[in-house]
Parts: C-alpha cells; sequence; structure tokens
C-alpha cells in the first residue's frame, strides 16, 4: 500500500512523538493532520458525503471496535456500544438515512452520552479494577457522530502541539475515548498506564493507512 506523501510523513512523525513523549501520548494536533490527510470535511447536514469524511467514519469504528473487549469484560450483557456502531456503519453503507439513525438514537433509553455517563458513575464510585472501560462507550457513542457528521476539527488550521486538555471536551474525537480506555485514564490522571498508551497510539498509526485505502479517490 502506497500512501500520499503527506500522509505517510505525518504518520512517520507521529510516532517518533509518540516514543519520545514522557507519557506516550499524541497530541490531538498529530490528529487532526492526519484527519485533514484522510480527505474533504464533510462540510454540512445535507451535503453529500466525502470520500474523507468515509475514511474517518471507519477509523472511528474500527478505533473503538479495538477496545471493545473492555467493555465486554466489564459488561458482558451490555450491548449498547455494539448497536450504536452497527448503525454508524449502516449510516456509512447507505442502509438508513440521517433522519431514521436519529430516531434509533432517540428510542434507546436515556440517550446514549447520558447512559454512558451513568456507567461511568457506577463504574467510579463502585471501585472497580478499570472503571475507564465506559470510555469505550463513549468512543461508540462519538463513533455513530463521526459517522453522521464527521469529525471535528479545522482543516485550515492544524497545530502539532495542541493537547486533549486544551480544548472543551466536546471538542474530543473517538481516538481520545478509546486511547482512555485502553490506557486506564487520560494522559493527564495519575493512575494512567503510559506503556498502554504507547501501544494503543501504535496500533491506531498504522490502523490510519487501512482507513486511508478502504476508499479510492477515483
Amino acid at each position: 500500500m502506497t500512501l500520499p506523501t503527506d500522509l505517510q510523513q505525518i504518520i512517520d512523525e507521529a510516532l517518533v512523538a509518540v516514543k519520545q513523549h514522557p507519557l506516550h501520548d499524541l497530541n490531538l494536533g498529530y490528529r487532526h493532520a492526519i484527519y485533514s490527510s484522510l480527505g474533504e470535511l464533510h462540510t454540512t447536514h445535507h451535503s453529500p458525503d466525502t470520500i474523507g469524511h468515509k475514511r474517518r467514519a471507519l477509523l472511528s469504528i474500527s478505533t473503538v471496535r479495538h477496545v471493545l473487549p473492555f467493555w465486554e469484560q466489564a459488561r458482558p450483557m451490555d450491548t449498547l456500544p455494539h448497536r450504536l456502531l452497527a448503525i454508524a456503519e449502516e449510516v456509512m453503507d447507505g442502509k438508513i438515512d440521517e433522519i431514521k439513525a436519529k430516531q434509533m438514537l432517540a428510542d434507546i433509553d436515556e440517550g446514549p452520552w447520558a447512559y454512558m455517563e451513568t456507567i461511568n458513575y457506577i463504574a467510579l464510585t463502585e471501585n472497580i479494577e478499570n472503571p475507564s472501560f465506559s470510555y469505550a462507550g463513549f468512543g461508540a457513542a462519538h463513533a455513530l457522530g463521526v459517522a453522521l457528521y464527521d469529525e471535528r476539527f479545522d482543516p485550515t488550521h492544524i497545530d502539532y502541539n495542541l493537547l486533549d486538555n486544551d480544548v472543551d471536551e466536546h471538542q474530543w474525537d473517538t481516538a481520545f475515548y478509546a486511547a482512555y480506555a485502553a490506557s486506564n485514564g487520560a494522559v493527564w490522571l495519575e493512575n494512567s498506564e503510559a506503556i498502554k498508551r504507547h501501544t494503543f497510539w501504535k496500533w491506531w498509526l498504522t490502523e490510519a493507512p487501512t482507513a486511508w485505502a478502504s476508499f479510492s479517490d477515483s
């Protein structure tokens, strides 16, 4: 697989940056650069999907699937994240439209974000071994948003030094939630695990080329 030069260069630089980071984190700015290199944004709710949007949606879904085992181990009977990803895939495949997808979301008790917040609160108060599993659920909810609307970033202003805690939580991407689940917390939390974070980001940076190659520009 031969990647565009700009995408390959960003991935190579990101791998070095993760390795050199004292806690092995990947700056949000690098992720924005990779998203931008995947192609044009989906600009409005009513415009046709772009190739870039499809690639980012695929990357988002595969990112959550990578960390779903953390959720499954903690809540083996709770399939809400799986349902959210299934809806996201149907949106991507054109099997359901945006209006129907939103109705399906409305039919889910509490709404997925409120539900995940409840699960996260319970996990924290029960002091279970890895309460961060709930962030795989947040990631699934976000992945559906990406399938419907795209990731949130400004391709005209890429700042490689931008960190996750520099932005409002509503600007976090799917990869943030997945990395949180994989490393037992955000990079700024004392109990998070740097080695696990490094393993996750190395995986994610090899998954981005797969997302790019899954859709042709022609």
